[in-house]
């Protein structure tokens, strides 16, 4: 019965300690998590405005360009190849993350897949037709995003 004693006292020094050492650092962590989840959106918001470059496949390389803009409801945009149709598509199933970019484009009822990573004012991806790479794009911001008014 003493080492049952003995150890139940041990136990809730220990456990207040380890408790009292948790509640410290309770807040720091919490603080940290709302940095980096800011820093996050502040990423992904940079990846707003017109991107152009060139697009290379097996028929050669063109100009390609894309823009880019988000809207409470996620992010949109819309591509132009001026080579192989002067009119705009509207890009599908966009993902804007930390450093990647990914998103689809309709072509003669196929989606067309562009995924890649942004580095700065550079994007570097693959294009993906049926599950097959088909090519490359190289894409760079032509200017800064503007400010976007309150909505």
């Amino acid at each position: 019965m003493r080492d049952a004693g003995t150890f139940l006292m041990r136990f809730s020094r220990t456990f207040l300690r380890q408790r009292s050492f948790m509640r410290m650092y309770r807040v720091p962590i919490f603080a940290a998590s709302l940095v980096v989840l800011a820093t996050h959106l502040a990423a992904a918001q940079s990846k707003r405005g017109t991107w152009a470059g060139t697009s290379t496949t097996q028929q050669g390389t063109q100009a390609f360009t894309i823009v880019l803009d988000s809207a409470a409801s996620g992010w949109k945009g819309a591509a132009v190849a001026p080579a192989t149709t002067g009119d705009s598509l509207r890009l599908m199933d966009v993902s804007v993350r930390a450093d990647t970019l990914e998103f689809g484009i309709p072509v003669n009822g196929i989606t067309v897949y562009i995924n890649g990573v942004v580095t700065g004012d550079k994007f570097s991806g693959q294009i993906w037709m049926q599950n097959n790479s088909v090519g490359s794009v190289q894409l760079t911001r032509k200017n800064a995003p503007a400010e976007k008014p309150p909505a």
